[in-house]
């Protein structure tokens, strides 16, 4: 079952789609690893861009968000944070 192999995934989220990134983890403590390795390339990006941007990690390393200010104007976020896998989804009653 994926709830007893991975219990916590990092779930990224994009206000600008629909999409959502789910990236199942084999305990706390790879779930904060993969997060903050998210969180410092998308910084490292958008410096390498000149963007314009606000970026902040939570201090128990369980969430992250990053607001881009676009050269057109307009603005979008990115948030990342840390859930616990209760199912596999054929479970729910």
């Amino acid at each position: 079952m994926l709830k007893n192999n991975y219990p916590y995934a990092v779930i990224v989220r994009y206000d600008f789609d629909d999409d959502m990134g789910v990236y199942p983890c084999k305990d706390e403590s790879q779930a904060k690893d993969l997060l903050k390795r998210f969180f410092e390339a998308e910084v490292a990006e958008d410096k390498a861009n000149g963007h314009d941007f606000e970026a902040e990690i939570s201090d128990d390393g369980w969430s992250a968000t990053i607001t881009n200010y676009r050269r057109d104007g307009s603005i979008d976020h990115t948030w990342w944070t840390i859930g616990n896998v209760y199912g596999d989804g054929d479970d729910f009653a």
